[in-house]
């Protein structure tokens, strides 16, 4: 069935979101006038959240994000802040979260603009990467940690839904794909040397196997290896499902689709209980949870 979100739901794969970029300086272009009301609110939200994560309370990735916030916190007229109102609004509902909470290191924020990007909500400050929630991984390789923590990140915007007014996606903690045509494609695009690493370390190389320039008879008994040897857990959906896409554009069904029973019937009782806000989920990256607006 054709749904309205086969035309939006572009590659949200690793490949496009993992580039982090260094230059942070001149990422403030003078785009017109804010007004004191926003002034305020970026100020405000940027100054909490430096002194969080000063406090240990979170953890802002210190290259690239922290840059970002600490121009956030002093974001002037013709400023143009490195997220949206939207993306503003749900930093905001995740530090309230932490705060409840109180524990140290309680949320990892690992990206947020990204400039070098050749496209994709964070290009347009529309997405937020997080790697650890609740204090919990949020990876694949922790799966039960990850299974935790991105629930009760849901909780968090769930029960926020109706003050935050907007509609959001989930791109989920996956393993990597383990059939013939998925291996391929984990070694392809930016980040494959990361996911290169993943099976050279279940093969018990480090990073040292040659994925590359093999022949089409040892190429199949790496592949074949691997399926092997790669031990894991599937976290949410199962592992072959093709990555950035939502398996079927509706949130409650893209949750009836998660392979543990226990954690689809945790969502579908936050869906259920007033859990609105959420548009549809999709199969990510290896070791964060991704937050965007739809």
């Amino acid at each position: 069935m054709t749904t309205a979100l086969d035309s939006s739901c572009i590659d949200h794969s690793r490949a496009n979101r993992i580039l982090q970029t260094r230059a942070v300086e001149n990422e403030s272009k003078v785009v017109g006038e804010n007004d004191d009301e926003t002034i305020t609110f970026y100020q405000s939200l940027g100054q909490d959240l430096l002194d969080a994560d000063a406090k240990g309370l979170i953890e802002l990735e210190a290259s690239v994000v922290r840059p970002q916030i600490e121009n956030m916190r002093l974001l002037g007229r013709g400023d143009k802040p490195a997220v949206t109102r939207q993306i503003g609004a749900i930093l905001r509902v995740l530090l309230n979260g932490a705060e409840l909470r109180g524990g140290s290191k309680d949320i990892a924020i690992i990206s947020l603009y990204r400039p070098g990007d050749k496209g994709g909500p964070h290009l347009a400050g529309r997405a937020i990467d997080i790697g650890r929630f609740a204090g919990k991984r949020l990876n694949s390789a922790f799966p039960d940690e990850a299974a935790e923590g991105v629930t009760a990140c849901y909780r968090d915007l769930a029960q926020n839904a109706k003050s935050l007014g907007f509609k959001f996606a989930l791109g989920l903690p996956r393993n990597l794909r383990t059939d013939n045509p998925g291996i391929e494609a984990e070694l392809k695009g930016n980040g494959w040397e990361a996911r290169a690493a993943i099976y050279s370390a279940a093969l018990g190389q480090g990073k040292r196997i040659n994925f590359f320039n093999q022949s089409s008879e040892e190429t199949q008994k790496i592949y074949d290896a691997i399926r092997v040897a790669y031990k894991f857990t599937d976290v949410f959906f199962s592992h072959n499902n093709v990555p950035g896409k939502s398996p079927t554009g509706l949130v409650k069904s893209d949750i009836e689709a998660f392979v543990r029973t226990a954690v689809r019937d945790e969502w579908l009782q936050i869906l259920n209980s007033g859990g609105k806000g959420l548009s549809y989920l999709f199969p990510d990256a290896a070791d964060h949870l991704h937050i965007q607006l739809v």
